[in-house]
């Protein structure tokens, strides 16, 4: 296996699931139309479209639903451990009840931080701990 799959497992069999429990219905990915419709992006890095958003409902532990992204913190392309890992960030939400518009959200933001990441805004830096994002995002996210 390698160090980008090693990851993954880790990631989305171990820790979420010991972390948010049992997912939902699966994980929502990121689309082309996102990234064109929303930021008028062209060209899409086919790995983008790996990123996603997964629902987690409320456990015994937890009465809340969870809305937590997959993606941003995978290796690509590296070979060994480092610092961090990819964008070195993952996004959560959430909410006491489940909410129709929480994996658009998501992954929106996903995807303008993904775009961030390579220069389509400039030199803006990433999302980071503490950062606010106006929700004004055009078109509309449907729920």
């Amino acid at each position: 296996m390698s160090f980008l799959e090693e990851s993954w497992v880790e990631r989305e069999e171990i820790q979420y699931k010991k972390i948010f429990g049992l997912i939902g219905k699966g994980i929502y990915p990121l689309s082309f139309e996102l990234f064109e419709n929303q930021f008028g992006t062209e060209s899409v890095d086919p790995t983008w479209l790996h990123y996603g958003v997964f629902v987690y409902p409320p456990t015994e532990k937890r009465n809340s639903w969870v809305y937590v992204t997959s993606g941003m913190s995978n290796p690509w392309g590296a070979e060994e451990k480092m610092d961090f890992s990819g964008l070195g960030v993952e996004f959560l939400m959430e909410t006491l009840e489940e909410i129709s518009w929480g994996i658009s959200v998501l992954q929106s933001l996903m995807a303008y931080n993904i775009l961030l990441s390579v220069g389509r805004f400039g030199d803006r830096e990433l999302l980071n701990y503490g950062d606010r994002v106006p929700l004004a995002i055009q078109p509309p996210i449907q729920g």
